[in-house]
């Protein structure tokens, strides 16, 4: 694959992982509310997720049954899928969306902090550390209507909810971070495939805890919340989580991270024309300030790949 081919896909693969994972939070929200548990739909998401993949990988031929392999993507799953990204569904149910989206919207912090390798390199670009700046106090801006009801008055259960957002952030960093350190020569399908079955055990085994099955009666959901589930297994976690991986060893961590930047601006515009929701000043604001600091960062990106020995510290 030549450079530019390989450069107009990466930039195609982030715009993907951008409005996909920005329109998954209607889906949640639709699934949600048509009476879809959270680890219920979480573990449906992953079961269609995971057979897909399965049957891909294995016409594409890389598929791979080694028990140690499959252990060590299963507990990878468990953490990035289950911990990741289940347990967020869980806590929109105490915290409002717009409070959670500015939690969730830490994440590429987190990959700067959590990763020792490129920590230095990237904060001496000082494009890339604007851009990330820039990129949080857009997001502030975005929900700055939502904060007081998000903060106003919170509960214990909402202080936890929002922990476990926080919490989601670090395990998708560290887990992201570890896949590409241990297995970047692995084939794109062959871990993710049984990492998504490590989502679908995290969420069966939380269900079960939880007794969201007893609860779950079929016949009462809605047919827009078994759209939106069939959404998230199919563009969340197959088209988007493909697209995660693949430039997860293109681009530094950091840098692929900012994508939580924009999904909120994503989902405001879906709520926008969706669901009638508010679009004024500040959160357009928010939204210009967002996209020019993903801008910033991947400026940054493209300043440290123009020189050869900062380049090679990165990747």
């Amino acid at each position: 694959m030549t450079t530019t081919r390989r450069s107009w896909l990466a930039r195609l693969a982030y715009a993907a992982i951008c409005i996909i994972w920005g329109t998954t939070y209607y889906a949640i929200f639709a699934a949600l509310q048509g009476g879809l548990p959270p680890f219920v739909l979480g573990a449906m998401r992953y079961a269609l997720a995971g057979l897909l993949i399965l049957i891909i990988s294995m016409v594409r031929k890389e598929a791979q049954f080694n028990r140690g392999f499959i252990c060590s993507h299963l507990l990878i799953g468990i953490v990035m899928m289950g911990g990741g990204q289940a347990i967020i569904f869980w806590a929109q149910q105490y915290i409002a969306s717009g409070y959670a989206a500015i939690l969730e919207a830490s994440l590429p912090l987190w990959f700067v902090v959590l990763d020792g390798r490129i920590r230095a390199t990237l904060f001496r670009n000082k494009m890339i550390v604007a851009g990330l700046i820039l990129g949080f106090l857009g997001i502030l801006l975005l929900f700055f209507n939502h904060l007081g009801a998000g903060a106003r008055g919170i509960g214990t259960m909402a202080i936890i909810g929002a922990l476990v957002v926080i919490a989601s952030c670090i395990f998708w960093a560290l887990a992201s971070l570890y896949t590409v350190k241990k297995f970047h020569d692995t084939p794109l399908l062959a871990g993710l495939v049984w990492q998504i079955f490590g989502g679908l055990i995290f969420c069966l085994i939380m269900s079960g805890i939880l007794s969201e099955w007893k609860q779950f009666e079929p016949v009462r959901v809605t047919a827009r919340a078994w759209q939106g589930a069939g959404y998230l297994a199919i563009a969340g976690s197959v088209i988007a989580l493909m697209a995660y991986h693949w430039l997860l060893k293109q681009w530094p961590s950091a840098v692929v991270g900012t994508y939580a930047y924009i999904n909120p601006v994503v989902a405001v515009v879906i709520g926008y024309f969706a669901a009638n929701e508010e679009l004024g000043v500040f959160e357009f604001s928010g939204m210009i300030a967002i996209l020019f600091a993903a801008w910033m960062v991947n400026k940054g990106r493209e300043q440290l790949a123009a020189n050869e020995a900062s380049f090679k510290k990165v990747m």
